[in-house]
């Protein structure tokens, strides 16, 4: 929750009797995400008790609680509306009935031995007690998302699958890792406002026209998305956004036609710039929690990195033609009966920001070498840190990776990974002093710790324990033999229904919580039925991004919901146009250069080492 915008709204609210303190709470309100332009004496602070720093905790969780109803307002309702209580009878039913009165019995017949010889399914009812339940508290938000993401380290332990120490260690890794100092370097820029800085200055230039206003404001939520949180962007855009309508509005001179054209493009304008966002996210690996959790399982499996380069390469030009496409929807539904417009707004606020400071310098260049340092990751850091493995044994005397790969059968593993790459930059910041605030430097802990996705990365956790909660009690295989049907289906088809089945799951279900259930489940298909381990994997991921219909599909849509502007149905208009793009999209990049980057359909030999065709008294024969 967004603790110390929420009190200073809360003040605003309740118009504090002191008139200077007011001033300063609706600038720092106005400008959320600056560290350094406000200062509170302790007699001020003393007339307004209720204004106190704190860490205003993560702003980058799956869901935006700072868009929820204030405390005071809470207390007028019922705390427990019926689905609350609805999702919590349904996960306590369902966690006694699969514990205690259901019963999953091995088959016996001799094709499935032969696929599984020695598998048991007597467990699977104990997994799916753990599974069921959750899924019904993240479906009906009964309590945080977080806090039911940390719920396998209790049940694990309590159930017999693992102890605690081992779920625990579950949840931190070198992705995690990676969102840590991507995410200092993140806030850091928001403190001094590079971002802010960034976004007026793209639509002071080209929002001349309706068109390329609307574009203008789409740009920034989107590029920015690349290496940060797309709710925090959509949060950035939107007060700039408004105020440029209301002030276009306000100009109309009382023409009704224009007045009733520029609320109609207010509307298309700040779902664009969600949507924006949300299609930003696709594009790099810590853009979206989906992205990190498959990179995190290709990891886990002992599969090679699957880099930056590697993800960009595959889903960059699939960004951009979403974003043109998006752009295409967004205008021709909402924009063109507007004919004239201006960026009076966001000149002044420009005009005001002055010249670039040397806190905006420092920040821009360290964020610009983060990014070309983990996109050059394999020529780099993976190429003289690491380890040289022959014969299951590391020989320390070989130094870089040329010199391993010249060994026959040797195999080079890179030790110095993006999560190290990120959280050395992060780190920098924090030695550098700030001349916007002489009492800090450039990132201090209290600003660090408030910005870090603590939320995203106990949701990435709970993947890492399901999946392994799944692999032990082989349930996914008990799924996957449900799925078998689907298994000679051409590989376009296959990742077509995927692709279209959570692209409209995600629409009423978290993103990060669909993919943390549906990925060791495709993973475990894609090995029955020998196909790459990330065939269907990475399409999951990125369909569950595609999600435009509704504004509990993703956080930036709650975001333009919370403006008042948006009505609850009013994102179906265009977003059924742009969930059907998406899907095509997603399916036809998986196809193509994420094939042609990754070998989908022709995986090499270490991906194979699953597959069911080299399985002992295997049925069927490996193709190619």
């Amino acid at each position: 929750m967004d603790t110390g915008n929420n009190l200073a709204e809360s003040l605003l609210r309740t118009k504090s009797p002191d008139a200077d303190l007011q001033t300063k709470v609706e600038g720092h309100f106005r400008n959320r995400n600056s560290w350094a332009n406000m200062e509170i004496s302790q007699g001020e602070q003393d007339t307004a008790d209720t204004l106190r720093y704190e860490p205003r905790g993560s702003k980058f969780e799956d869901i935006a609680d700072e868009y929820l109803p204030s405390l005071a307002e809470q207390s007028k309702h019922n705390m427990w509306p019926p689905t609350r209580v609805l999702g919590f009878s349904l996960a306590l039913v369902s966690m006694v009935l699969l514990l205690f009165f259901v019963e999953i019995s091995t088959p016996k017949e001799k094709e499935f031995v032969a696929r599984h010889p020695g598998v048991s399914f007597d467990r699977v009812n104990v997994c799916l007690a753990l599974l069921v339940p959750m899924i019904f508290l993240w479906l009906f938000n009964v309590v945080n998302p977080n806090l039911t993401a940390m719920l396998p380290i209790a049940l694990l332990g309590l159930y017999g699958i693992a102890d605690t120490s081992k779920t625990a260690s579950l949840y931190f890794n070198n992705i995690s890792m990676l969102f840590v100092g991507v995410f200092m370097v993140a806030t850091a820029m928001e403190a001094s406002n590079v971002h802010r800085r960034f976004a007026l200055h793209i639509v002071s230039r080209i929002g001349k026209t309706p068109a390329t206003f609307m574009l203008s404001f789409m740009l920034p939520p989107f590029f920015l998305s690349f290496f940060s949180s797309n709710t925090g962007m959509t949060a950035l855009m939107l007060p700039i956004a408004m105020s440029s309508m209301t002030n276009l509005i306000e100009n109309a001179d009382g023409d009704e036609e224009e007045i009733k054209a520029l609320k109609n493009f207010e509307k298309g304008l700040y779902m664009a710039i969600a949507y924006s966002a949300t299609i930003g996210g696709t594009a790099t690996i810590v853009a979206s929690p989906p992205n990190a959790i498959v990179v995190n399982k290709a990891e886990e499996m002992g599969l090679p990195d699957v880099t930056f380069m590697q993800w960009m390469g595959s889903f960059l030009p699939m960004a951009i033609v979403l974003e043109i496409c998006c752009f295409g929807v967004m205008y021709m539904t909402y924009g063109r009966q507007v004919t004239r417009i201006s960026t009076a707004y966001v000149e002044k606020e420009k005009k005001k920001m002055g010249k670039i400071n040397r806190d905006e310098k420092v920040i821009t260049a360290l964020f610009l070498f983060l990014i070309s340092w983990m996109i050059l990751e394999e020529w780099t850091s993976k190429k003289w840190f690491g380890t040289c493995t022959i014969n299951k044994k590391i020989d320390y005397s070989v130094r870089n990776k040329d010199a391993c790969d010249a060994i026959p059968s040797a195999i080079w593993s890179g030790t110095f990974k993006n999560g190290a790459i990120a959280l050395v930059c992060g780190a920098f910041l924090f030695f550098i002093p700030s001349v916007i605030d002489r009492k800090r430097n450039l990132l201090n802990w209290k600003m660090a710790e408030s910005g870090i996705p603590w939320g995203i990365i106990m949701l990435m956790g709970s993947g890492n324990a399901l999946s392994y909660a799944f692999k032990d009690t082989n349930t996914t295989k008990w799924i996957a033999e449900f799925l078998r049907p689907l298994g000679d289906l051409p590989f376009f088809w296959l990742v077509l229904i995927v692709v279209t089945l959570v692209a409209f799951l995600t629409e009423i279900t978290s993103n990060t919580a669909t993919t943390n259930i549906l990925l060791p489940i495709f993973i475990e298909f894609a090995d029955q039925n020998n196909r790459h381990p990330l065939s269907l994997a990475i399409p999951c991921a990125q369909a569950s991004s595609m999600a435009f219909m509704l504004p509990i599909a993703t956080p930036p849509n709650a975001v333009v919901l919370g403006t008042g502007k948006v009505a609850f149905l009013g994102f179906v208009k265009a977003g059924w146009k742009l969930n059907f793009i998406g899907i095509a999209c997603v399916t036809i990049f998986t196809c193509t250069m994420c094939d042609f980057v990754f070998g989908l359909s022709s995986p090499s030999e270490q991906y194979q080492v699953n597959w069911a065709c080299r399985q002992p008294n295997a049925t069927m024969a490996c193709p190619g």
